[in-house]
């Protein structure tokens, strides 16, 4: 699970009075074009608890998660910090299956199955004795 860090942010306009509308964050205005989710979290270790509503808003430059403490009526960034074991298993090579739990190997496994059984059938059948008796 990632950490976040919270960032303030100076809320500028409000959309039908309660939806983000534009935002400041770090010196530049952010107009919000769609939320795309809004939710109802509650925060904090100790009651009293604080009930945070989040809002994932979506702007030209990107995705942001917003989170209003109704309490104070303080707005916030979430900004996911990169946890060390993130960067770790992201610096890892991801390797395929092995060789036997493909589905290639599967299906050539079946089809070598299905010639056994025919050479089985044909030896049975004696057409390859026969061949041999010939020679």
């Amino acid at each position: 699970m990632k950490r976040q860090t919270y960032e303030p942010v100076e809320l500028i306009a409000k959309r039908f009075g309660f939806f983000p509308a534009v935002f400041g964050w770090r010196g530049q205005e952010f107009q919000v074009e769609a939320v795309e989710e809004c939710r109802l979290v509650v925060a904090g270790w100790l009651p009293p608890w604080r009930k945070e509503v989040r809002f994932r808003v979506r702007t030209p430059e990107g995705v942001f998660e917003l989170a209003q403490d109704t309490r104070r009526n303080l707005w916030r960034v979430c900004v996911p910090e990169p946890a060390i074991l993130d960067l770790a298993a992201a610096s890892r090579p991801r390797y395929p299956l092995p060789f036997h739990r493909r589905r290639a190997f599967r299906l050539l496994r079946k089809a070598l199955a299905r010639m056994r059984t025919r050479r089985a059938r044909v030896y049975k059948r004696g057409f390859v004795l026969s061949e041999k008796g010939a020679a």
